[in-house]
């Protein structure tokens, strides 16, 4: 078991709820032991390849999950479907703030006749390449068939509704070897905003285009940053202020760079892999990923991961990770990692036993989040995106076809009780005051920004908490105090005509409110007293008072500061530097597609 310091944003917000609590501590006590849960699992959302079927061929092979995003409170997924069915694009329906099945998702992209976009030349809208938000519209660029070259195109919609988009640009920007436009970015040049791209093209190399307008598209780079072997433009990000392709070339990935859309520099070179995925940041480090083009053969070789403060050249520095354990872990693909509750995620190629998802604090120590091809070794790629306080994996699997499973990672607390009082957990805004207690420990997780996805009666905030103690049957009286940020209440719908209350769920997943609480909208906090067993726990808004709800008062008093402060600030001081406690779990043939993901 590893442990590392890293700093929580959370913080913060745990420092003001010390001090919203300051007037009733009644004892000092060491910070929590702070780490990442084990969280919920992977669930899926979706039937496989949201049951289009095998298609012409019968056959989902090289058939893959294409790009991922969050637009207007949807969650979008792109696909390749068979060649006969053309690029796919798939949403949440309105109001489904947690998918759980193949009803919960629409299909955007195809008209009435079935074809992307209202395009019947399925090989030029083989699959979705790319999705972005600019300007208030959605973005999307669609990839040529393998060996078919006849134009990316882009198209954009205000609403992402089927028969709203519209065409943008002419075939490949003009040059129909421009095959595909990967992995749009939204960048900043003097106040002004430009949407940008890279494509593939393998007769004058990749090509970066950009437009300011959406309308008007411009190449800001040389074919091939001026070498005709760098032939795809892989990945994007923005750090910095600089943005940064990741770049295919056959003798070495690359890694360019730009502060302005004029002057480009080369950054980084692999000098034995042929492509650079840039993984995203975190804690001030720019992580890529270099591994070779498809990553799918038994003699590719294995991923690495570097990451630098600066981005400079020279500057990156290689990991030591525990994917160098499995030399079939070969690399990550576009939008194959995200950042999520403070943690960088990343999901790794493996075809002989699955894609692995790791995950790391910090860059030294590295977990494993899910059991190797989510129990299917068929499972070979996945991308992430949090999305409403979970995350999601957009999955490729030649056998069954793509899949969207969804999981959450808490943050969790835990201290021990050494008798009655009021006990902080700071980190994830919650208080707990014993009566009467028989217990060694109490463990609080939070999901911040996940609603429960059980139903549940009224609005709940967008955070839900999992609370146990050990020994499990120990008993004890505690009043319960869970706090919320104002972000939260905001975006819930709740006003003040709702009455905001606790409720517990039940073993059979029903929920049952507070029998007597009381809420604090100057602290964001609510408290149910009288709790006798722990469980999960959401913070619900509703219309009236609930019957068993008998709130002491619509808003508390807050106490001054008193005495305790010095406990206080010591502890808010140590709240810089809360620690992680990684916990690893442990619980594809070859394949012949050349592979652009």
């Amino acid at each position: 078991m590893s442990r590392q310091i890293v700093s929580l944003g959370c913080a913060v917000s745990g420092a003001l709820f010390l001090l919203a609590l300051a007037g009733t501590l009644t004892h000092a006590q060491a910070p929590p032991d702070t780490f990442i849960g084990p969280g919920q699992g992977w669930t899926p959302v979706n039937e496989d390849a949201f049951g289009l079927g095998t298609g012409a061929d019968s056959s989902y092979s090289c058939e893959e999950g294409f790009e991922v995003l969050v637009y207007d409170g949807r969650l979008y997924v792109g696909m390749e479907a068979d060649n006969s069915l053309g690029a796919r694009l798939w949403r949440t329906r309105d109001g489904i703030r947690v998918p759980v099945e193949q009803s919960n998702w629409e299909e955007v992209a195809a008209d009435g006749d079935g074809n992307p976009f209202g395009v019947a030349y399925k090989p030029q809208n083989d699959h979705i390449d790319s999705l972005a938000a600019f300007h208030g519209a959605l973005y999307a660029s669609t990839a040529n068939r393998s060996g078919i070259y006849s134009g990316t195109l882009i198209y954009s919609s205000a609403t992402g509704a089927p028969g709203s988009w519209t065409q943008v640009i002419s075939a490949g920007f003009g040059d129909v070897n421009n095959q595909n436009f990967k992995d749009m970015v939204v960048f900043t040049v003097e106040d002004t905003d430009w949407l940008c791209g890279g494509t593939a093209n393998d007769a004058a190399g990749a090509q970066v285009w950009c437009t300011a307008d959406g309308s008007i598209w411009t190449q800001k780079n040389a074919d091939g940053f001026g070498t005709v072997s760098n032939t795809l433009i892989a990945s994007s990000a923005v750090f910095n202020g600089a943005l940064y392709f990741g770049v295919y070339n056959p003798e070495g990935g690359q890694v360019w760079r730009t502060t302005d859309l004029a002057a480009w520099t080369q950054v980084f070179t692999a000098t034995d892999r042929s492509r650079v995925e840039i993984a995203g940041s975190l804690n001030g480090y720019l992580y890529i990923a270099p591994g070779a083009l498809s990553g799918l053969h038994s003699t590719d070789p294995p991923l690495r991961l570097y990451r630098s403060v600066t981005g400079d050249a020279g500057s990156w520095s290689e990991l030591e990770t525990p994917l160098d354990d499995d030399p079939h872990n070969t690399r990550t693909i576009v939008d194959g990692a995200a950042v999520y509750n403070g943690a960088l995620y990343l999901a790794v190629m493996n075809a002989t036993t699955g894609v692995e998802v790791w995950r790391t604090a910090g860059g030294s120590g590295w977990t494993q989040v899910n059991n190797d091809g989510f129990g299917d070794a068929e499972t070979f790629a996945a991308e992430l995106l949090p999305f409403n306080g979970h995350l999601y994996a957009w999955t490729s699997n030649y056998v069954s076809g793509q899949q969207v499973l969804r999981a959450a990672f808490p943050f969790c607390q835990a201290q021990e009780i050494t008798g009655t009082g009021k006990f902080i957990f700071p980190g994830v805004r919650a208080a707990l005051t014993f009566n009467v207690e028989n217990l060694n420990t109490v463990t609080v997780c939070v999901y911040p920004g996940a609603f429960p996805t059980t139903q549940i009666d009224g609005l709940p905030l967008a955070r839900h908490y999992e609370i146990g103690c050990e020994p499990a049957g120990g008993a004890f009286t505690t009043s319960l105090t869970l706090g919320y940020t104002q972000a939260e209440f905001d975006a819930s719908g709740i006003n003040n005509e709702h009455t905001l209350y606790l409720a517990r769920q039940e073993a059979n997943g029903t929920w049952d409110s507070c029998a007597v609480g009381s809420h604090n909208a100057t602290s964001n906090t609510v408290t149910c007293h009288g709790v006798t067993t722990f469980s999960t726990w959401a913070i619900v808004g509703t219309q009236g008072i609930p019957p068993a709800v008998r709130l002491t008062s619509a808003t508390t008093r807050n106490e001054r500061p008193s005495g305790w402060l010095w406990i206080i600030l010591a502890a808010a001081g140590s709240a810089r530097g809360l620690r992680f406690r990684q916990r690893r779990r442990c619980t594809l043939r070859s394949k012949t597609c050349l592979l652009t993901m």
